[in-house]
């Protein structure tokens, strides 16, 4: 699996040559992101305003913490059963509130370069946590990953 802490966060929309700008969705409730659960599977790529403090760090803690134990579950879940992991996100995305940080989404397929040089195609959820309340967000997003060796 492949995270990043690195996605360029474009204010201008302008791009870069390996770069994607691509629209997320603000998350106002677990369920909102069942589709990136799905793509997480395979790939996420994670981004966040500069942190605030300890408080913020630990709301993004918890946060990030509720991402891993339902996407880790995921599949192991019958459909009907994936109602209460919805609601480890949901007390993931309270923890933000009280810090002025929201979460967004999207979903975009990318092409994974593995290390004997073969390109794969993934889907990739991208996720990033931002001290806005717009109800979207731009971010960039590289065309083609690395992948790691090992």
């Amino acid at each position: 699996m492949k995270k990043s802490s690195d996605p360029r966060s474009g204010g201008s929309g302008a791009e870069e040559p390996d770069f994607e700008t691509v629209e997320l969705m603000r998350a106002e409730r677990g369920s909102d992101l069942w589709s990136a659960i799905e793509a997480a599977q395979s790939s996420r790529v994670l981004a966040h305003d500069k942190v605030a403090g300890e408080d913020e760090e630990n709301a993004l803690v918890v946060l990030g913490d509720a991402l891993d134990r339902v996407v880790e579950a995921w599949d192991e879940e019958a459909l009907l059963n994936k109602a209460p992991l919805l609601g480890i996100l949901d007390n993931g995305l309270a923890a933000l509130t009280p810090h002025g940080l929201s979460l967004y989404w999207g979903c975009v397929e990318r092409r994974l370069k593995t290390a004997d040089g073969e390109v794969v195609p993934m889907q990739v959820a991208v996720i990033a946590i931002s001290h806005s309340s717009a109800p979207t967000q731009r971010v960039a997003v590289p065309h083609v990953f690395e992948g790691a060796e090992g």
